[in-house]
């Protein structure tokens, strides 16, 4: 859960993938450094090395489900 207004830093991993789901609320998710609009019901992927972070830009709770595999 990210409050409004708060985020998960710029960061890589370099042996896990992790699969980010929206749950509810609204942010920026930030890819290898493109930045994606997300909302309930978005998947997004990031693979090995990948640069990524989420921010939470709306005025409610960012509820998010991370799935990591190594």
């Amino acid at each position: 859960v990210l409050p409004p207004g708060t985020s998960i830093g710029i960061h890589r991993h370099s042996d896990d993938e992790e699969y980010y789901y929206i749950l509810s609320g609204q942010g920026v998710m930030t890819l290898d450094g493109k930045r994606h609009q997300v909302a309930p019901g978005d998947i997004t992927a990031v693979f090995p090395g990948g640069e990524h972070g989420l921010e939470n830009t709306g005025d409610t709770d960012l509820r998010v489900l991370v799935i990591s595999a190594s």
